[in-house]
């Protein structure tokens, strides 16, 4: 389980975490991450812990509405629920590697059903975990497929 955080204390609508200050201009997470999941709570705990370790995290609820954000934006990485009302996570991951899209995707999922893995895997996913998620496990599952935050400067 990912435990319990807090929403970011600095209150930030844009999903971007200030993280310190360099010569008066505050230092901003740049490696954006996409998050689709229809489980609120999970889905809170994780952009909560993302954010803290300085990446810049955007959500979406449905699967419908995670391809719209993704048509918007060039993610690092996206993070996958396979069960997603709207569109299915499969469904979603087929439209992205049909378009050539070769973003990394971590698929996550609190089935318990043998080969669910093993069908993300050969789908075009690059990793897969079973949720409930431990912190640890999360953090270094986005840090093997994106490393580390980069930061950058924002006057």
């Amino acid at each position: 389980m990912l435990g319990q955080w807090s929403p970011s204390p600095d209150g930030r609508a844009d999903g971007r975490l200030a993280i310190g200050t360099t010569n008066g201009r505050r230092m901003m997470a740049t490696h954006p991450i996409i998050l689709i999941d229809d489980d609120r709570a999970w889905s809170e705990a994780a952009v909560a812990l993302l954010r803290a370790e300085g990446f810049d995290v955007k959500t979406a609820g449905d699967g419908q509405h995670g391809l719209e954000l993704l048509d918007q934006s060039a993610p690092m990485l996206v993070i996958l629920d396979v069960h997603l009302p709207r569109l299915s996570g499969f469904d979603l991951l087929r439209e992205l590697r049909r378009r050539g899209q070769q973003v990394p995707i971590l698929m996550v999922s609190s089935e318990d059903q043998a080969g669910l893995m093993a069908q993300a895997l050969d789908e075009g996913a690059s990793s897969f975990l079973r949720k409930p998620v431990a912190a640890d496990l999360l953090l270094r599952a986005v840090r093997r497929l994106i490393g580390p935050p980069e930061q950058g400067l924002s006057p």
